[in-house]
């Protein structure tokens, strides 16, 4: 998970890697999760792989904003 942008001009995004089709289980023991947007990616999109390659390498900013912290989830 990424936190982007600045103070008053932020958002969080990153990409989770979650075993079969039902991300609930993962997710549903968070107390906000349902403020979050799940979105299934498509593993032979070039654009979904290009997303996944950002979101865990931090290497450049995303969604036009820089990369303020981070967090990874084992």
């Amino acid at each position: 998970m990424l936190v982007l942008g600045e103070n008053n001009n932020g958002a969080i995004t990153g990409a989770f890697l979650v075993r079969g089709d039902d991300h609930l289980a993962a997710f549903d023991v968070a107390p906000d999760w349902e403020s979050y947007d799940f979105k299934k990616l498509d593993p032979t999109s070039e654009k979904d792989k290009e997303f996944i390659r950002d979101a865990w390498t931090w290497d450049k900013p995303m969604e036009g904003k820089p990369i303020a912290d981070g967090k990874v989830f084992k």
